[in-house]
């Protein structure tokens, strides 16, 4: 289960991803891209839907939709909530040090792990 065909893709995103940050470490920095904060929130976003992606096959198994929907809706509010208040802290406590160029990646990421999400609930379970 921990490491089943849904899980392969999003992982290889999140270690493609760290080898990036590692490989471009300077053009980063030119560029004004704090890489700790790219780093974590990469690691945030890969926990936080690795987590959805849990409760949600839970979900799966049984046929009805109520039971089917609900944890859905536990996994977007998941995503929401834990995203919103891990960038709260990193804001309230960087101050004027908020790394806006590493948020906006972070914010890139969280489409592309997004779109990996979509794709695997699209994919019939076989």
């Amino acid at each position: 289960m921990i490491f089943n065909r849904d899980f392969q893709l999003p992982f290889l995103v999140f270690v493609f991803v760290n080898l990036c940050l590692r490989l471009f470490s300077g053009r980063l920095a030119l560029a004004g891209v704090d890489r700790t904060v790219v780093m974590v929130g990469n690691l945030v976003l890969f926990l936080v839907f690795w987590l959805s992606l849990v409760i949600r096959s839970r979900g799966t198994a049984d046929p009805k939709s109520p039971a089917f929907l609900t944890p859905v809706y536990a996994g977007m509010m998941l995503k929401f909530f834990g995203l919103g208040v891990a960038a709260f802290f990193y804001i309230f406590f960087a101050r004027d040090q908020v790394n806006k160029p590493g948020l906006f990646i972070c914010m890139g990421l969280y489409l592309v792990y997004s779109v990996i999400e979509l794709i695997n609930q699209r994919k019939p379970n076989t």
